[in-house]
């Protein structure tokens, strides 16, 4: 008897199976994800009703917590470790609002979403901290306090008057001091102030919040800060009004603006710095760096100091940024566009950085990018930069890139009208070359070295009033500019350049064009009109019969070492073997 074989589905019969399997897998899959980020969304609010509770609660018997630290200790004592809590759903997170006391679960676009009687709640600079991640202070470091009436600098130098000399130990007693310091509880910013580190300190990845002002003596003993971590967009700073209305200047860093006598003797390492802070509209003067967003002196016949600071890791953001200062000078008065422009000295020595640092809209010239000082502007007088025996090791990517300086706008007075802002609001200052810019003093740019690779892009497309990642744009220039030492200056009469050393390779590209070059440059006084590449300064031009370079002062041997002689196009450098007088000050 034969044997009956069983039949098999046919093709017809499987691609229906399959078909109805996608339909099905099409329409629950959603449903199954719905569900879930509904439950997501339950925990996360229901977390912020727990804590919210539990400061209520403390804030009944004790009153209301005066910082981030009083409010994760209340958080604590509650059983929760709301430092380490993450918010369930994607794009979502917890602040703690120190207006109301309260925790608001937000959007990652600031929206409040709960708890109901804050929905219409409208962020407010300066008042949000993201909890994820924070770490609370320790006031240990309060009880170390010794009265000096002399204190000598790690460069040696002494400074006479009356201080009080703390003692910084632990990461939670870093996090204390920086707390008190913008809380300003002395009313002067610090000034009386010696901190000394006696230990290496590891943040631990933990969101650290800018120092806002400090303008006494930190001195890091030769000790490391490891992991400094910021990344929380809702971080404030201390504000300044630049010499263009609404366009302020917005400093991050390890301290936001100093104003003191010495920082330095201190190594960041594995530093982690993401696009820290709010970007208000039209606004291109976001500066971050890893050590200090900002020095300012005001106090004529003074010098501020920033030595023997390195730093490494990774430093990323918008506008402008380096390895270890952001922005040296003065401001505008507040409403206004009148320069309160810097009276002291600054001088940046000793530095080395080592992190890859990255300005990423490449839409304008106010995207710099640097190993040692991002930008300067607005000096009076008597005022003068120096910026000496530093080393960039790290690579440099923005729009306008230097290894030690991407622009200098000092120097040389103009003569200025006003012009109707075309962003709305006051009147700006315009110089009669068309710059809102110009200083008065002196910079000195001697004995620094790059090694690192520099690199230039400009990115095609943007327009003026575009929002890019949350970023409305406030300029779009195409200009790309790639030196080794600085690599873009304007108005620099009493600018000196002398015993620079360059080996880092060079890069510019403009998407606008699809122009790109690596070509090397051997000497500071040959600028391509084209690539924007220059060995010292990129933005110069070399007069071949006075061989020198215009508007400003070139001293000393430029040199460049290359790999391959033949493929560089050189020009006469400007050697002497005389330093100028005023060149000799600092």
């Amino acid at each position: 008897m034969a044997k009956k074989l069983k039949k098999a589905f046919t093709i017809t019969e499987l691609v229906i199976v399959i078909a109805v399997v996608a339909i099905l897998a099409a329409v629950l899959i959603p449903t199954f994800v719905n569900i879930i980020d509904k439950a997501n969304e339950s925990s996360d609010t229901q977390a912020v009703r727990e804590m919210n509770l539990a400061l209520e609660n403390a804030e009944i018997l004790e009153g209301k917590a005066k910082d981030l630290t009083d409010a994760l200790e209340v958080l604590a004592d509650a059983g929760m470790d709301a430092n380490a809590y993450k918010a369930l759903s994607k794009g979502r997170k917890f602040v703690w609002d120190s207006s109301i006391n309260r925790v608001l679960y937000v959007t990652d676009n600031n929206k409040v979403l709960y708890p109901q009687e804050y929905k219409d709640t409208i962020y407010t600079f300066g008042t949000w901290i993201t909890l994820t991640g924070q770490m609370a202070g320790d006031d240990s470091w309060r009880e170390t306090k010794d009265t000096v009436t002399s204190y000598t600098l790690p460069n040696e130098q002494t400074v006479s008057g009356t201080f009080t000399k703390y003692t910084v130990s632990t990461n939670a007693e870093l996090v204390s001091f920086s707390e008190a310091m913008r809380a300003n509880e002395d009313g002067k910013k610090g000034a009386d102030i010696i901190i000394e580190l006696d230990a290496n300190i590891d943040l631990l990845g933990a969101e650290w919040v800018s120092i806002s002002e400090f303008a006494g003596i930190f001195n890091g003993n030769e000790h490391t800060i490891s992991n400094l971590t910021m990344t929380d967009r809702t971080q404030d700073c201390k504000t300044d009004f630049a010499s263009t209305t609404k366009n302020k200047y917005l400093p991050y860093g390890f301290i936001s603006v100093f104003e003191g006598v010495y920082f330095g003797n201190i190594t960041f390492k594995d530093v982690n710095i993401q696009f820290p802070g709010n970007i208000p509209e039209y606004s291109a003067n976001h500066v971050v760096a890893a050590a200090i967003g900002a020095v300012r002196n005001m106090t004529k016949g003074q010098t501020s100091i920033v030595d023997r600071v390195t730093v490494s890791g990774n430093i990323t953001s918008y506008y402008r940024v380096a390895g270890i200062v952001g922005f040296v000078g003065g401001t505008a008065s507040t409403g206004s566009t009148s320069n309160t422009r810097m009276e002291g000295n600054v001088t940046i020595s000793n530095c080395v950085n080592n992190a890859t640092v990255t300005s990423t809209l490449g839409a304008s010239t106010y995207n710099t990018a640097a190993g040692i000082l991002s930008t300067s502007n607005q000096f009076n007088e008597g005022a003068t930069l120096i910026v000496e025996k530093n080393t960039n090791n790290g690579t440099i990517n923005g729009q306008i890139s230097g290894g030690i300086i991407s622009t200098l706008f000092g120097g040389g007075s103009q003569a200025s009208h006003k012009e109707p802002n075309p962003n709305g609001g006051d009147d700006i200052t315009v110089y009669d070359d068309g710059y809102a810019v110009g200083s008065e003093g002196t910079v000195i740019i001697r004995n620094n070295e790059n090694h690192g690779a520099i690199n230039a892009l400009h990115k095609a497309g943007y327009k003026v009033g575009e929002y890019v990642d949350n970023v409305k744009l406030f300029a779009v220039e195409t200009e790309t500019r790639a030196a080794g030492i600085v690599s873009a200056q304007t108005h620099q009469e009493n600018t000196f350049v002398y015993d620079n050393w360059n080996t880092g390779a060079l890069r510019a590209k403009n998407e606008e064009n699809g122009e790109e070059t690596t070509r090397q440059i051997a000497y500071a006084t040959e600028r391509s009109e084209d690539t924007g590449l220059g060995y010292l300064v990129g933005w110069k031009e070399w007069n071949a019969e006075q061989k020198s370079v215009q508007s400003a002062n070139y001293y000393g041997e430029s040199r460049q070492e290359v790999t391959n002689p033949e493929e560089v196009t050189q020009k006469e450098p400007i050697i002497t073997n005389t330093q100028p007088e005023s060149a000799q000050q600092g």
